[in-house]
């Protein structure tokens, strides 16, 4: 198992970026088994970090342009307006304002270069050990036996060796990194695939270590993206097309082989079979949209609030579908359930802040763009995220992305 955590000159950022992974509510640890003291180290974490932005961002004289400020108050403003029009004052909705100021300080500080590299190289850490892991446990199952098991609170059991997690049951073998699901990591996979070709331009052979990696995933919207990925990066380097026959080639490929191999295409495909058992997954991806959209269309502006949005989800979907479905499981896309919340404005303007960063890392390509977006898209519409770090990093490096490249070589670390 590989262990050793990359060498990084700027320390900071490596923590900073380490604990916005581990420390997260997408992570097995900081999700699954959340206790109040996890919950406390979480929030103490989040602070911490934010004094000591605030802090350098100070020392160094670092400004923060207008624009950007008013859509930061925006949303803070639109997180405070849901809870007091909703009457609901749950501490979700500080712990978003809090997470919302994190975000911001690091991607305004550092800039989505240096994010990008350090980001990189933790996921590249993540892959190796599961794809080592996954190798050892596929040779040889009987090890299983001697890691130890965790289970999370919908008793849900995962071999945890910290550093790199898998399922229990030897038969479902998909690689999960340090993360909930398979669904998540293919998230994380994504960003660290797009940084790689569009913003870092490194090595081939991490290319290969996030696609083997992705692969051994075997989720869907992993997939997407990842043809979505590599046809925007065949469109940047050959300029349209010249491209074709190699993106064609690629998908028949790809789709050769999963059609022949009868449990990769059960493991993929199934979930759009209303007689197999991942159906389900099928209906929480619909649900999540049609759901939410008669949600938010009668409560347009301020959204449910976080406290009736469980019932609200319920009742809706028994209006749709004749069947009540649980938010907590059936809602899956971070937008739709963002505006659900919070309104309508909410889901809007984090929509346009992934593509203003799509935009950003393509160059003002619109072709790159629009596959990038809807990478990006494809994978956060499997997965609620709206608590997550990655994803409100996200949100606020489209924030500030091009002010920071004007500005990057200033930048003090």
């Amino acid at each position: 198992m590989i262990t050793k955590i990359p060498s990084i000159k700027d320390l900071n950022l490596t923590v900073i970026i380490g604990g916005m992974i581990y420390i997260s509510p997408d992570s097995i640890i900081f999700k699954s088994f959340s206790t109040e003291k996890i919950q406390l180290f979480t929030i103490l974490f989040l602070c911490s970090t934010s004094i000591f932005l605030i802090h350098r961002i100070l020392k160094n004289s670092i400004p923060i342009t207008t624009r950007n400020v008013l859509i930061f108050i925006y949303l803070v403003t639109s997180v405070l307006l849901s809870s007091l029009i909703n009457l609901d004052f749950s501490l979700g909705f500080y712990y978003l304002i809090l997470l919302f100021i994190t975000s911001f300080l690091i991607a305004h500080f550092y800039g989505i270069e240096r994010i990008a590299r350090v980001f990189n190289k933790w996921i590249i850490f993540i892959c190796i050990n599961s794809i080592v892991l996954f190798v050892i446990l596929s040779v040889f199952s009987e090890l299983l036996i001697a890691i130890p098991t965790i289970e999370n609170s919908r008793d849900i059991a995962y071999k945890n060796l910290y550093i790199v997690a898998t399922f229990v049951d030897v038969s479902s073998q998909r690689v999960i990194g340090i993360f909930r699901e398979p669904g998540v990591f293919s998230v994380y996979i994504t960003v660290a695939l797009i940084f790689n070709l569009f913003v870092l331009s490194d090595s081939k052979n991490i290319n290969w270590v996030l696609i083997i990696t992705m692969l051994l995933t075997f989720s869907t919207s992993g997939y997407i993206a990842l043809i979505l990925v590599f046809i925007a990066s065949f469109v940047k380097n050959s300029k349209g097309i010249k491209s074709l026959p190699s993106i064609f080639f690629v998908v028949m490929v790809s789709v050769i082989i999963v059609s022949f191999n009868f449990d990769l295409f059960g493991l993929v495909f199934n979930k759009f079979d209303s007689s197999s058992s991942s159906y389900g997954t099928f209906l929480a991806r619909s649900a999540s949209v049609f759901v939410n959209a008669d949600i938010i269309i009668n409560n347009f502006f301020f959204g449910v609030g976080l406290t009736d949005y469980p019932e609200q989800f319920f009742d809706f979907s028994i209006q749709i579908y004749g069947i009540g479905l649980e938010s907590g499981t059936q809602s899956t896309n971070t937008f739709f359930a963002h505006g659900a919340v919070l309104g309508a404005g909410v889901m809007v303007t984090t929509l346009f802040l992934i593509w203003r960063l799509a935009k950003s890392v393509s160059n003002k390509n619109v072709i790159v763009c629009v596959l990038i977006f809807l990478a990006i898209l494809s994978v956060l519409s499997s997965q609620d995220l709206r608590f997550s770090n990655l994803f409100n990093l996200l949100i606020f490096l489209g924030v500030t992305t091009n002010f920071e490249r004007l500005n990057y070589n200033k930048r003090i670390s």
